[in-house]
């Protein structure tokens, strides 16, 4: 038997057939595919570098775009 990633499961036949699941198994796989994907989101944001915000540069001021009025 498969699965799908909702509250239903598929088994392997021609024609394919589904089933509905209890709410508790659908409860728990939408639970796992969710705290998966956190927890992808969280390995992904702990790649990113910090930038030192103390750091004066051009591109860090505040001013009128170039061509703007003041």
């Amino acid at each position: 038997m498969g699965r799908l990633g909702g509250p239903v499961t598929s088994r392997r036949s021609s024609p394919q057939q589904f089933r509905a699941v209890s709410l508790v198994e659908a409860t728990e796989t939408l639970r796992d595919q969710y705290e998966g994907r956190v927890q992808r989101l969280y390995d992904a944001l702990e790649t990113i570098e910090v930038v030192d915000e103390t750091v004066d540069s051009p591109s860090r001021r505040c001013g009128p775009w170039p061509g703007g009025t003041p």
